[in-house]
């Protein structure tokens, strides 16, 4: 068993991805000596589990009976809890590529959470709400850390075992509908307010609607403002993604300039008038 482990969950429909995209991508940005690769199925192909497993990664068979945001919490607790591994990298399987080495971020600030904030405040997650996927005991301080400030995405995540096998915890007892699409993000949010996190910085999760900063793609590849490759590139929305053709090198990634503008318009229009409100009702 290698010290550290990239953990992400999957089903049949974004499998293919996974494959072609995702774990290409990672294998050529990481030490396989120190990193384990493991994927939570739920539901992958035979297909997909055959070409997962010619390229090393391991894969743990799950119950699909929620949406795998939520239940993907309490498999990789259970997994985690039977481990010896010393840290933890879990993120989104289905719209995230890898362009440089992140053996870095098991290294630096070790006994920390590591995760990005986002630049803007989302009016979108209000949204997620509507269903009552969250204990009614965290609803309002929920309701309050995302109101504040943005939200620290859950698209990637660094953490010690022990920490991170605590924030599982923490997530199940306070989904009250794992059906949801959703609520895991606010719990999230709730527990590393509480515990505190070291931001990584944009680069680590960038996510092209959710920042100011410039960026271009040469031969598939996403550049910062100074022309280098950014890290780990996000390309999440759910309904609103930004990127067409998304994936890791030439023949992929296409951006959708109206949908861009748009939603970096509303999402920075947004953060604005609520920073105004809020610096209103201060005493």
């Amino acid at each position: 068993m290698s010290r550290f482990v990239v953990m992400t969950a999957c089903d049949a429909k974004y499998g293919d991805f996974l494959v072609e995209q995702w774990l290409q991508s990672l294998l050529d940005h990481v030490d396989r000596a120190s990193v384990d690769v493991v994927i939570f199925d739920y539901g992958l192909t035979d297909a997909q589990r055959a070409a997962l497993k010619a390229h090393g990664a391991q894969t743990v068979r799950c119950v699909a009976n929620g949406h795998i945001v939520n239940i993907r919490y309490r498999d990789m607790r259970r997994f985690l809890l039977k481990s010896k591994y010393e840290q933890v990298l879990t993120c989104d399987g289905g719209d995230i590529i890898f362009q440089q080495g992140i053996g870095n971020l098991f290294k630096d600030h070790p006994v920390e959470f590591r995760a990005t904030r986002e630049e803007f405040l989302d009016p979108f997650m209000r949204q997620m709400l509507i269903k009552n996927p969250l204990k009614q005991g965290v609803v309002a301080e929920a309701t309050r850390e995302l109101r504040e400030r943005p939200a620290i995405n859950g698209g990637l995540i660094v953490a010690p075992k022990r920490k991170f096998i605590d924030l599982c915890t923490f997530i199940e007892e306070n989904i009250s509908d794992r059906k949801v699409f959703g609520p895991d993000q606010f719990i999230l949010n709730i527990y590393l307010a509480r515990k505190g996190y070291h931001d990584l910085g944009r680069k680590y999760n960038f996510i092209p609607s959710m920042t100011r900063e410039r960026f271009s793609i040469r031969n598939g590849t996403f550049l910062d403002e100074g022309g280098r490759p950014i890290p780990i590139v996000h390309n999440a929305g759910n309904f609103f993604r930004t990127v067409a053709d998304f994936g890791y090198g030439p023949g992929h990634n296409r951006i959708l300039s109206l949908r861009l503008i748009f939603l970096r318009t509303i999402r920075r229009e947004y953060t604005w008038m609520c920073s105004k409100n809020e610096s209103r009702t201060r005493p």
